[in-house]
């Protein structure tokens, strides 16, 4: 959460940085801010909700790291290691969650996943180097 508003506090206030409030007041130029506000909140009121250990802070965590998911590459693979360890170790249980002790569902639903993952990639790679070959 510090990190959150450290990095929130540097890219709007700063002067130096492209975004600072300052700057895109006077070019009357407000969607980057309309853009990134809503990151910068998610992360904090997620911060907060993991700090206290509530399911809602658990469940935003899970909803952040699935959009993270779609920022590819470095995002899909970030996401994934993290939503990996959370089943694998059963953070779950430590806000508030029922985890049985074999978890044989969670297994066949992380298979589903990286299936997902991958048609995801393969998606996204398509994508791209379509738009790299038609400029």
């Amino acid at each position: 959460m510090a990190m959150a508003l450290v990095s929130a506090a540097i890219l709007f206030l700063w002067p130096g940085s492209p975004f600072a409030l300052t700057r895109l007041h006077r070019e009357r130029s407000l969607l980057p801010l309309y853009l990134i506000g809503p990151a910068v909140v998610l992360y904090m009121v997620t911060g907060i909700g993991l700090i206290a250990r509530t399911r809602w802070g658990y469940a935003l965590l899970k909803f952040s790291l699935y959009l993270l998911y779609l920022v590819f590459p470095v995002g899909t693979v970030l996401s994934y290691l993290a939503l990996s360890y959370l089943r694998r170790h059963g953070i779950k249980r430590h806000f508030g969650f029922e985890v049985a002790d074999i978890p044989t569902r969670e297994l066949h639903e992380d298979r589903w996943f990286k299936i997902a993952g991958v048609v995801l990639a393969c998606a996204l790679a398509l994508l791209f180097l379509w738009m790299m070959l038609a400029f």
